[in-house]
């Protein structure tokens, strides 16, 4: 029977791996050693320019040099966009550098250009591809959201004038403001735009055949608008820009916007009239897991400081990994990277092969991999010790990572939407058995094959199936926890006892979650407003890790990732997030996933599931 791959016309045969990884290997090299002192866009200068609330220039103008934006924008539209799965994972070297430098160039960009995909006219999006290709950033005026951080404080507010609109209020804060050409602007309406009036030229988002309503929309339906603003079109007798000082908590100097009863044409609406939020929510399955893939970056310098702190550059000198505690630790990291990345993988190329149920599955990456990140690199700075707290730039930019990773991912707020997406699918799964079967496709896990384009119309907002379940609920019925990949070795000995255990622990896990799940829609206010379903949306999310890392061991090739040994340190850190721990883990995997370990640092290879060549 064809695959989604061969219905789509796309060339089986084409190693997109192999392309990524080279791809991945020249933005990297482009930024030089980063531990280089001498290096201008190096660890060093980053760190400097950081004290300053800045952005090393030269950097931004290498990264302006790759034509990195082109990854954003379709093919048929003169980008280079061949899958969010690549994309997500060429942008890991800036990442591994500066978060804020990824930030400027492409993370803001990222969210408006998805946004225009999706929703957007014809004459939108070939606007946003003309800007990116220029080399132009963009920019995005959040609505206000309550406990969030200060780029969703205040909101614009939008009203009818003729066949356009005027949009009025302030924003103290919009990230990428001063280098953007276009601004995707959230704005608040007081009325149910029941003329039926919309944007554009009556093609795409513009002609009601978008999104529908979101049932679970915290703001309530019609409570906003979206607009695609042309900040050179705009004149200063209705717009100023706001300075506003210097915000610590994330080293950065704030700019907003204050628009004084400003006109804005009607092509400018992207959407439908007070469907603003509705239109956004449909963008965030690639969002969501395109971001969870680019933070992996981050993971790879952390590990990496490590290790050079205990084989090249710590006390006393070169060193061997010695310890349980530091074997352990840096065990679990690159283990924890691993899953990341499996999830990440999974959930990047989900909305092109399964758009009408891609929602949960990126909610649940978008969700864990900032967490599972945050903790591996709490758990490297426990073990490096005084060192951790220095001045030196090797080990700085550790700290530094950990507070990007806070900013970038959204924090509690990000976490907190992730989970809301997650919360209605679980009586869903509880209430049936088919949802509980299906098998994902195996393409979902082979980074070497190509992807569909995306297909807006089908991409869900609430799909209601995940199929990840399914592969996990055969595996451990099946055994095939212990079965061997065929270009691997097989699991015998402990090994093979080990799988056989924590299958068994999966199980039990699998029927708690299911029962508790079953009972979350007894409460008037539904899942949503039960206490319990939180907890659950996290016990679920990492059993959809473990099926990640399941599928893509089974469909890998050869070489370290067909071996058993990474999937039973990554089952057993995932039981023991549950609360399930399995058994001890045999000596000589984590030995053997130590060595591989080694082996990728001295060789100067990633630590993803891409190990592409990094320039250091």
């Amino acid at each position: 029977m064809p695959t989604a791959i061969e219905n789509a016309g796309a060339e089986p045969s084409r190693d997109r791996r192999a392309e990524t990884r080279s791809r991945i290997s020249a933005v990297d090299r482009a930024f030089g050693v980063p531990w280089d002192a001498d290096n201008p866009v190096g660890l060093a200068a980053v760190l400097a320019a950081d004290e300053a609330g800045a952005t090393v220039p030269e950097a931004l103008k290498r990264y302006d040099g790759l034509g990195l934006n082109a990854d954003f924008v379709p093919r048929e539209l003169g980008g280079t966009l061949d899958g969010f799965d690549a994309t997500g994972a060429v942008f890991r070297p800036v990442f591994r550098r500066d978060a804020r430098l990824a930030t400027i160039g492409g993370l803001s960009s990222l969210i408006v250009a998805t946004v225009a995909w999706t929703a957007g006219t014809p004459a939108q999006r070939r606007r946003v591809a003309r800007a990116l290709l220029a080399g132009d950033r963009l920019a995005i005026a959040c609505h206000h959201l309550e406990h969030a951080n200060i780029f969703f404080e205040e909101e614009f507010r939008a009203t009818r004038d003729g066949s356009g609109f005027r949009l009025s209020g302030r924003k103290p804060a919009i990230s990428n403001l001063d280098r953007a050409a276009l601004v995707l602007a959230y704005a608040s309406v007081d009325d149910d735009g029941s003329d039926g009036s919309d944007g554009g030229d009556g093609s795409g988002g513009g002609d009601g055949s978008g999104p529908a309503a979101r049932p679970d929309d915290p703001h309530g339906q019609g409570s906003h608008s979206l607009f695609l603003i042309d900040r050179t079109e705009l004149d200063d007798d209705w717009h100023r820009r706001l300075s506003g000082g210097f915000a610590v908590s994330i080293r950065q100097h704030l700019v907003g916007m204050e628009l004084d009863d400003c006109p804005v044409p009607a092509e400018a609406l992207v959407g439908r009239w007070g469907e603003g939020m509705t239109v956004g929510a449909a963008a965030y399955p690639l969002i969501n897991a395109t971001i969870a893939s680019m933070l992996v970056g981050l993971g790879d310098t952390a590990l990496r400081c490590t290790m050079r702190f205990f084989l090249d550059l710590g006390p006393g000198g070169p060193k061997r990994l010695k310890g349980r505690q530091i074997r352990s630790s840096l065990a679990g990291s690159f283990v924890d990277l691993l899953v990341s990345d499996c999830l990440a993988l999974a959930g990047t190329r989900s909305p092109h092969l399964l758009p009408d149920e891609c929602d949960v599955l990126t909610a649940a990456a978008k969700y864990l991999v900032p967490k599972l990140l945050s903790e591996s690199m709490h758990h490297q700075s426990a073990i490096l010790g005084g060192a951790f707290h220095t001045g030196d730039p090797h080990y700085a930019v550790l700290r530094k990572h950990l507070r990007d990773l806070e900013s970038t991912s959204f924090g509690h707020v990000g976490s907190a939407v992730c989970q809301t997406a997650m919360v209605p699918y679980l009586p869903l799964l509880a209430a049936d058995p088919l949802a509980r079967t299906a098998q994902p496709l195996p393409e979902l896990f082979r980074p070497d094959l190509p992807v569909p384009d995306i297909d807006p119309e089908r991409l869900a907002r609430f799909g209601g199936a995940d199929r990840l379940w399914g592969l996990l609920d055969r595996a451990v019925a099946g055994g095939e926890f212990a079965a061997s990949n065929v270009h691997g070795a097989p699991a015998d000995g402990a090994l093979r006892e080990t799988l056989d255990q924590q299958a068994r622990r999966f199980a039990a896990e699998a029927e708690e979650l299911l029962a508790r799940a079953a009972t979350l829609g007894d409460l008037p206010e539904g899942p949503a407003g039960d206490a319990r379903a939180f907890p659950l949306t996290e016990r679920y999310a990492l059993m959809l890790a473990a099926a990640c890392c399941l599928g893509v061991w089974q469909e890998a090739d050869g070489g370290f990732l067909a071996e058993p040994d990474w999937l039973v340190l990554a089952f057993d850190r995932i039981l023991r997030r549950i609360g399930r721990p399995g058994p001890a883990v045999p000596a000589e995997a984590q030995d053997r996933v130590l060595a591989e370990l080694e082996r990728r640092y001295a060789e100067r290879a990633g630590f993803d599931l891409y190990e592409a060549e990094l320039a250091g």
